[in-house]
């Protein structure tokens, strides 16, 4: 980490703003902008295109922004953003996906029913596609724990997708699309938690077996999750633009940041970081390649480590930040009485 004397800059992964030119504020030590991570980083991994791009991807999403590290068959590292917030578990079948050779569907003004439970009888989603259409909805993304074959059916006799994958109205935008996932998790605690930030980031209520629903029986219009657009694939799905309240969101997130700061365990943290990361919006994906197998695993080994280390190094300098302001602040206050 690099003194920086004078007044701090928040940089683009922290929200900007200066701190005085008080002698305790020129004590503290920030790390500022990708050059200043990049040199965190190499300190940490002794690899200087590693550290390069984490320098750029802690930059852009901050110290709990989503990292997904995974293998590449290239020999270089490759990076991608992500828009909006992402979980793993993909389409209920390929029909629904628009884009049969990108395998991906794109769907825009998108209404979200946010349950956790299983639908056999196509019935139940009948009210459901008709309040989405009757919302002036573009599209509906269905979150259900297991769907039967009939309402599976239901859903793409609905959805203006025909067998080809191409769009069967004159533009895709003129056409109701709707696609079904399973809600992300290994767990029902893990599912619950998950449901429930989506439910913070699109407003709306969800339909959960841990609260005693059963059926979507009485679903009103004000239920369904609202977003600027959404997507899936057949191995994820993710939405961007949560039209959910704004102070909601940041009071939960706040609530969740401080359960991260108060995790009774080092393993409980990884999860909630997670979590904060995607509602906060800040998502990448870093594909890590070389000459042999063993030698990808061990530089994605390496990868992890350091993002892990910078990550709690950038947590720690922040509260270190936080506290000497306060004190600043109560100094100043006595100086003034």
């Amino acid at each position: 980490m690099v003194r920086i004397s004078g007044s701090i800059r928040f940089t683009s992964w922290q929200t900007s703003r200066t701190i005085g030119n008080t002698e305790l504020n020129r004590q503290v030590t920030y790390p500022q902008g990708k050059a200043q991570l990049q040199q965190i980083a190499e300190a940490i991994c002794y690899d200087p295109p590693l550290a390069k791009m984490m320098g750029e991807i802690f930059d852009i999403i901050g110290e709990y922004g989503r990292l997904d590290i995974r293998t590449s068959q290239a020999r270089t590292l490759e990076r991608e953003y992500v828009e909006g917030m992402y979980w793993k578990n993909g389409v209920y079948t390929r029909e629904m996906l628009a884009d049969r050779i990108k395998l991906r569907t794109e769907m825009e003004n998108t209404a979200i029913l946010i349950s956790d439970l299983e639908i056999h009888d196509p019935d139940q989603l009948v009210p459901v596609i008709a309040l989405a259409k009757a919302g002036a909805y573009g599209s509906l993304l269905v979150i259900a724990q297991e769907l039967s074959s009939s309402a599976i059916a239901l859903l793409l006799a609905n959805s203006k997708t025909d067998a080809s994958g191409a769009s069967s109205s004159p533009s895709d935008a003129a056409g109701f699309r709707i696609v079904a996932v399973k809600p992300p998790g290994d767990t029902p605690a893990e599912r619950g938690a998950a449901l429930i930030d989506m439910v913070k980031l699109t407003g709306g209520n969800p339909y959960l077996t841990a609260t005693g629903h059963k059926t979507l029986n009485g679903i009103q219009g004000s239920d369904l999750g609202r977003a600027r657009s959404a997507w899936a694939t057949t191995q994820s799905f993710g939405i961007v633009g949560g039209k959910g309240d704004p102070r909601a969101l940041r009071v939960h997130i706040a609530d969740l940041r401080r359960a991260y700061k108060g995790a009774e365990t080092v393993e409980a943290r990884p999860e909630l970081q997670q979590r904060i990361g995607k509602l906060i919006g800040g998502s990448a994906r870093l594909h890590v390649g070389g000459i042999t197998e063993s030698a990808i695993l061990a530089r994605r080994e390496l990868a992890e480590r350091t993002a892990d280390a910078m990550r709690g190094a950038m947590v720690e300098v922040i509260r270190q930040a936080r506290d000497q302001d306060a004190r600043a602040a109560e100094h100043l206050e006595r100086a003034l009485a």
